[in-house]
């Protein structure tokens, strides 16, 4: 977590959160994969890597948990859109393979494609728009989520 005000390291000591500085270096146009892996150096406590990436609202419990239960090393899994374009709402890897491609996205990728609207990712003004959208027509009734 970038620390950019004294209110995060209060919140964290209170809850007992470690916090990782960033080193200036990241907090600047770095690759979002150089991130992850300075993040997890060190740690090799576990043989996969599971992101979950925040701008994907609407993925479910019910949509990891599918990944998991199909997760069958050596391959990895990569979340897509119908159109099968890379939505980043879930990804599993060997962690070894991550740091030896530097990716998610690798030859042994299996692509599984989510419902829509689990596989909306806002990363523009327009993506909002739509998310904003999709949560009138939930609210409506018109689009049942399941969870």
């Amino acid at each position: 977590m970038q620390i950019n005000a004294h209110w995060w390291g209060k919140y964290a000591s209170n809850k007992r959160i470690q916090i990782l500085p960033e080193p200036a270096e990241l907090a600047t146009n770095a690759k979002h994969i150089d991130a992850i892996i300075w993040g997890l150096d060190g740690i090799n406590a576990y043989d996969e890597v599971i992101l979950l990436q925040p701008t994907n609202p609407f993925r479910t419990y019910s949509d990891i948990n599918y990944f998991l239960d199909v997760y069958k090393p050596p391959h990895n899994l990569v979340a897509v859109d119908p159109n099968w374009k890379v939505c980043g709402a879930i990804y599993i890897i060997k962690f070894a393979d991550l740091l030896n491609h530097r990716s998610f996205n690798t030859p042994l990728s299996r692509y599984i494609p989510l419902p829509f609207p689990n596989y909306i990712d806002i990363n523009t003004k327009e993506d909002w728009e739509e998310a904003e959208q999709v949560i009138e027509l939930i609210e409506k009734g018109d689009i049942k989520i399941d969870v």
